[in-house]
């Protein structure tokens, strides 16, 4: 069975069309991105603005005009952090339904967590031993800590990039007084995830986001190109190589990053504030291992469609 999943981000659409064997597995036909920044700007405010709206539809439209080259039996467009707190979201699905014929859910931040955790599941070497899941968006982050047959715990935040760029407002280069204030910030919402850090101790980091995988093509790979057509489902990043680039994006500008080769394109604004995020979590958590998975919600979803 033929299927196409839309994961409608705050930041980006993600498209993935995908043969699914019931009970078994699936592979992916088809895979893209659109920079649809459907929260820009409306963030704080929870509206999305006429800009973002225009081009949250004109993403949709290019995922189904695609879609409808592949004989896909069936869509599944879930809705994430910005179609939850919008307060024009009704007006938002109720034109895709009219205009474009397609039916999103919006899913809850619980549900966004699991299904992040079913994605992990089918792309990581996950064991006994307890792990940390992160799933960086643009409106909201994701944690849980699980290991290869149960969530021990889960919680959603609304702390994505994007917003935090939109709040904080950080300099090109960022300063230290401005990371100083982020990191506060993280420690104080945060709280929830420590606490169960002190019931459930992890050692290893899985990050299912754009900006792990950014990172890691950074630090894995000298050759982009192998990097993106490389078959594997997730990557070990090396924790000190992770440092140094780390510290080198504190010196850099957009226009710095822009000249990196093989920056991803779409996360050269978030990139800086990702690592900070990341760095923080390490350090706080005295985490010793990272990896990067390559499967996230969408590929969750299909674990789910399998399943039913």
């Amino acid at each position: 069975m033929r299927v196409a999943v839309i994961d409608i981000g705050t930041n980006t659409f993600n498209l993935l069309i995908a043969d699914v064997y019931i009970g078994h597995s699936f592979r992916a036909v088809h895979r893209q991105k659109f920079p649809a920044k459907l929260g820009k700007n409306g963030l704080a405010s929870h509206i999305i603005t006429d800009d973002a709206f225009e081009r949250g539809i004109k993403s949709l439209q290019s995922c189904i005009d695609i879609i409808s080259r592949y004989h896909v039996l069936k869509i599944f467009s879930i809705g994430t952090a910005t179609l939850r707190n919008a307060k024009n979201t009704a007006h938002f699905l109720d034109y895709v339904k009219k205009e474009l014929g397609l039916d999103i859910r919006v899913i809850s931040g619980n549900e966004e967590a699991e299904l992040t955790y079913y994605g992990v599941r089918m792309a990581t070497p996950l064991t006994d031993e307890k792990a940390l899941i992160l799933d960086i968006g643009g409106g909201s982050i994701e944690f849980l800590i699980a290991n290869s047959v149960t969530i021990f715990w889960k919680q959603s935040f609304n702390s994505g990039i994007a917003w935090l760029l939109e709040i904080f407002h950080p300099g090109e280069p960022i300063k230290k007084d401005e990371i100083t204030a982020l990191e506060q910030y993280l420690q104080t919402e945060l709280q929830p995830l420590f606490k169960a850090a002190e019931q459930h101790p992890v050692k290893t980091l899985i990050g299912a986001s754009s900006t792990f995988s950014a990172l890691a093509g950074l630090i894995c790979c000298r050759d982009q190109a192998q990097f993106k057509t490389d078959n594997r489902t997730c990557h070990e990043i090396n924790i000190e190589e992770y440092r140094k680039l780390h510290e080198y994006l504190l010196t850099t500008t957009i226009e710095d990053r822009l000249k990196i080769k093989g920056v991803d394109l779409m996360r050269v604004e978030m990139l800086v504030i990702g690592s900070i995020f990341i760095n923080f979590i390490i350090n706080k958590l005295s985490i010793t291992r990272l990896i990067q998975s390559n499967y996230a919600i969408k590929e969750g979803l299909i674990s789910k469609i399998i399943k039913e």
